[in-house]
């Protein structure tokens, strides 16, 4: 819709009518809202808020790959450092298979389990605290 406003379509019902989802509900409310004048300054000034949207959405998505790839480089790093396990003694049975080596991205896994925390919360304790 701020898209269509920013084109120059005035029609309220025609804009309206490009609601999605639960919006879809809404649409007279919508006409009534998109009814008034919008003139060029005004279109001006959407079209640097939605720039600045687009730029904030890509420096988060720029943010979120490094994040990704210092875990996958801390896990790594984790993995090749993990100590050696010592055998077993004779009388004690072995497991089927030995655990998974407890890396970066595991803790980041698990801590998101807990109600509360999140991804990113996860991410800022490991950061805080390690493994």
């Amino acid at each position: 819709m701020l898209e269509a406003l920013i084109a120059g379509q005035a029609d309220p019902a025609t804009m309206a009518a490009l609601a999605k989802r639960r919006m879809r509900s809404k649409i007279p409310a919508l006409e009534q809202a998109l009814t008034g004048r919008v003139r060029d300054h005004h279109r001006h000034l959407l079209t640097l808020q939605l720039r600045h949207i687009d730029f904030l959405d890509a420096q988060i998505e720029a943010l979120n790959s490094a994040i990704a790839s210092c875990m996958t480089t801390l896990s790594q790093e984790a993995v090749v450092d993990a100590p050696p396990s010592s055998p077993a003694p004779a009388d004690v049975p072995s497991p089927a298979a030995p655990p998974p080596p407890f890396t970066f991205t595991r803790a980041v896994e698990l801590l998101d389990t807990i109600p509360g925390v999140n991804q990113r919360g996860a991410e800022m304790i490991v950061a805080e605290i390690g493994i």
